[in-house]
C-alpha cells in the first residue's frame, strides 16, 4: 500500500537511526505484518496489544505530526 511505503519511508529516514536496538529490531517486526493490520494501527489509529509494537506506532503517528 503506498500510503504505508510513503509513512514508513519518511519514519526510517527521519528517525531510524535514534532507536535503541530493541525499537530497531521491532520496527523490523511490524515490516513483516499484513498491509491492512499497519493500516489500522498507523492510519486509522488502532491500539496494538503488543506494548513494543504499540510504543512504536506512536512514535511512528507523532513523526507524521511533529
Amino acid at each position: 500500500m503506498r500510503e504505508l511505503d510513503v509513512l514508513l519511508i519518511h519514519f526510517f529516514e527521519a528517525s531510524f537511526d535514534t532507536l535503541s536496538d530493541t525499537e530497531k529490531q521491532t520496527f523490523q517486526a511490524l515490516l513483516e505484518l499484513p498491509d491492512p493490520e499497519l493500516q489500522a494501527y498507523l492510519i486509522a489509529g488502532h491500539a496494538s496489544e503488543d506494548p513494543e509494537f504499540e510504543a512504536l506506532f506512536g512514535r511512528i503517528r507523532t513523526s507524521l505530526h511533529p
